[in-house]
């Protein structure tokens, strides 16, 4: 009976994240890294048009909240970025940017190799015209199927790494631009960050919901009992989400806090450099100057994201332990739920909460929206 109830336990506690896939036949898309200091990610499709794009860094999302590349194919896509980063000051005549001196590139999948000589060649020429020189790197690893799983599992955070593993990287890559699609009005990495984490939240709570409506309707004193330990567990659950959002806003959104101001420093150090880059060459001096401005500005802001990062960790810890006793409930009445068609019912639920979140929590940061943390200063 123990090994039957761990066995069931180990049912519920896990079937909800595979409800979760859905159209994973065999299909052509692939990954593409672009990086030169703003760092991209497209996701193409079996023609090599961009079909998703998504911003690595924030200042990967000032470059995406600028430009329109979906439906371009890829070369077109890395020449407009080029282009994008030499308008914002990135790239000037005859040198390279302040913090990187090479576009990188990563692609994934088979034909990698071929699609990065296709797009070398374009982006060369398209260098040549503007008189900028830099070097162009390709990965030689391109991206792995071992980086598709990393990239997912930061963004659909209701996959087990063993299901991940397990999965192709056409099934991979789709869910990946699931997610992408999902954030794609979404410009700051903080507002991404508590997205995923939030729509975690949001399916553990639709599970426990309906394992709860299960429980209840077995009607009897010991199920009720349960049922009531149970709902007390969710609630506290659903307060601590409630906490997370109202840090989130004191932390990251509110005028005059710590990383409020360290970004808006960051941001105003280097634009300035941006800017004199675009007036006209700067010397070695006046470079080193800003750098070590810009620098400065950075070490300060790292360490108020990991001052707001430890903060917010406080209420993982929190779900953690809620999780943990809400995962004994079940463990007590696994064996009331046996006759019962679990699986259809999760996956209701399941789908369900993945669908209706994106939409509720686009509505509750709606300011949020379209905004990035550059030229707002």
């Amino acid at each position: 009976m123990k090994k039957f109830l761990t066995c069931l336990l180990a049912l519920i506690l896990l079937i909800p994240t595979g409800f979760l896939l859905g159209g994973c036949g065999g299909n052509q898309n692939k990954v593409m890294n672009v990086s030169l200091n703003p760092e991209l990610e497209f996701i193409l499709n079996g023609n090599n048009k961009v079909v998703s794009v998504n911003a690595l860094n924030d200042e990967g999302n000032r470059i995406v909240a600028s430009a329109t590349f979906v439906g371009l194919d890829a070369n077109a896509a890395v020449n407009l970025f080029i282009e994008k980063t030499k308008d914002e000051g990135y790239l000037i005549q005859g040198s390279a940017n302040i913090n990187q001196n090479n576009l990188n590139i990563e692609i994934s999948g088979n034909s990698a190799k071929a699609l990065y000589d296709s797009v070398k060649e374009s982006a060369e020429e398209y260098l040549d015209g503007l008189s900028v020189e830099i070097g162009i790197n390709f990965s030689n690893n391109t991206l792995s199927k071992y980086d598709l799983i990393e990239k997912v599992s930061e963004c659909m955070k209701e996959y087990s790494a063993e299901q991940l593993e397990k999965m192709n990287e056409g099934e991979l890559i789709n869910l990946l631009k699931q997610s992408r699609d999902e954030t794609r009005e979404m410009f700051t990495q903080e507002l991404k960050e508590l997205y995923y984490d939030l729509r975690l939240n949001e399916i553990r709570e639709a599970k426990f919901e309906e394992l709860i409506n299960i429980i209840e309707e077995k009607g009897n004193l010991l199920a009720q009992t349960f049922a009531t330990m149970a709902e007390e567990y969710l609630s506290t659950l659903q307060d601590t989400v409630a906490e997370i959002k109202e840090q989130f806003a004191d932390l990251y959104l509110q005028a005059g806090a710590a990383f409020d101001v360290a970004m808006n420093n960051f941001v105003e150090a280097k634009e300035e450099f941006l800017d004199a880059n675009l007036s006209g060459v700067l010397t070695p001096e006046q470079v080193a100057e800003y750098k070590e401005n810009i620098e400065s500005f950075e070490n300060a802001l790292e360490t108020a994201k990991t001052s707001a990062k430890n903060a917010m960790a406080t209420f993982d810890h929190a779900i953690n332990t809620t999780l943990a006793q809400l995962e004994d409930v079940l463990e007590s009445v696994a064996n009331m739920l046996s006759n019962v068609n679990l699986e259809a019912k999760l996956k209701t639920a399941m789908n369900n909460a993945s669908k209706n979140f994106n939409a509720s929590f686009k509505a509750e940061f709606n300011a949020e929206l379209n905004t990035t943390h550059w030229g707002q200063n």
